[in-house]
């Protein structure tokens, strides 16, 4: 087994720690090569979803391949809602699309710095297609513009918007879930506690890809993989300390792992992915252990040898775990969704 990285490893270059091949032998094959492609062309690793080993060619002719694939059709909009006074939003639909769709509103991930439209565009592309589900994909103000609450409240007020003006959208408002990567992750979860709390609009599901949800950094995941591969230790803090003020991190809306199991009751079902080698990995298991405990539908399932967002990375998009971690959270999306809008549970 692995073990936590001494302190004159901690010492080394984080272009070093990225490789894979001499501190963590444990990982897909697919995931070493990208990993030392990574550390070939000398990129951050805690930059993976801006800096991905692949030319500009490449990247165009991937966004190519994958509008063939999962074609559909956008819509881009500005919601007069939520703190700031807008929300901007991209809803992507099924081609063949012509009824009312379930929607998943997701929250993109990258340190609450990072993620966009494009950096997730494949991903949020094949969750519409392939959940049969019209993808919400909500913008919300970055790090350093704005900070914790800010980004909650926007995810939310583009909630109940969506939810309110559902029939001039094409959304069914029966069937809704709500789904993030990372930081996005955390916003999810969040978004459920909040609905709850508000007595807000019903949750379907909510689908927590490698998320965020405590700034505690003791667990033993977090030791293991402090120095990568992919996202490391003090990129993670460094996230944490730029999106949160320190006497918040308590907050049941800032870390969800703080929630009681009296906050937890009655949130909707969940689906938890989690990528063996990743700091934040134990906190994700965590939560589903105290959702079950709470008498929440859970299933969190850990792949093994890979990283941190390995299903928004772009040079990981066609590996066998990314496809079967999203050949999973499709089925379970269009499943949940499916269960929500039919009249006899609604």
């Amino acid at each position: 087994m692995n073990q936590p990285a001494s302190t004159a490893t901690s010492q080394r270059s984080t272009s070093t720690l990225v490789k894979p091949s001499s501190a963590h032998p444990v990982l897909d094959p697919e995931i070493q090569q990208f990993l030392d492609l990574v550390a070939e062309a000398g990129q951050h690793p805690d930059r993976l979803l801006l800096q991905q080993p692949v030319s500009s060619g490449e990247s165009d002719q991937r966004q190519a391949q994958s509008a063939d694939r999962f074609p559909v059709t956008t819509q881009d909009l500005t919601l007069p809602t939520g703190p700031t006074g807008s929300v901007n939003i991209r809803i992507l639909r099924p081609l063949a699309a012509s009824s009312a769709l379930p929607a998943v509103l997701y929250f993109p991930g990258g340190g609450w710095s990072m993620g966009d439209r494009l950096t997730h565009d494949r991903l949020i592309r094949r969750l519409a297609v392939q959940a049969e589900a019209a993808v919400v994909f909500v913008e919300y103000t970055r790090t350093p513009e704005a900070r914790y609450p800010t980004q909650n409240e926007q995810a939310y007020a583009a909630l109940l918007y969506v939810v309110e003006h559902a029939g001039v959208l094409g959304i069914d408002s029966r069937a809704i879930a709500v789904a993030g990567d990372g930081a996005g992750g955390n916003m999810a979860a969040v978004i459920a506690l909040l609905a709850k709390v508000r007595r807000g609009p019903r949750v379907a599901l909510q689908l927590l890809f490698c998320p965020i949800l405590s700034a505690n950094m003791t667990s033993d995941s977090y030791g293991r993989y402090a120095d990568g591969p992919g996202l490391t230790a003090l990129a993670l803090q460094s996230f944490i300390r730029a999106q949160f003020p320190v006497e918040r991190l308590t907050d049941t809306t800032a870390m969800p792992l703080h929630a009681t199991t009296a906050d937890l009751e009655g949130l909707p079902p969940t689906l938890i992915i989690t990528a063996e080698n990743d700091v934040v990995r134990d906190d994700a298991e965590a939560y589903a252990r105290n959702l079950m405990r709470a008498g929440v539908q859970v299933n969190a399932t850990r792949y093994l040898g890979t990283i941190h967002d390995f299903v928004v990375l772009e040079g990981l998009a066609d590996t066998f775990l990314t496809d079967a971690a999203l050949m999973q959270a499709c089925n379970t999306l269009k499943t949940s969704l499916r269960l929500a809008a039919s009249p006899v549970l609604s």
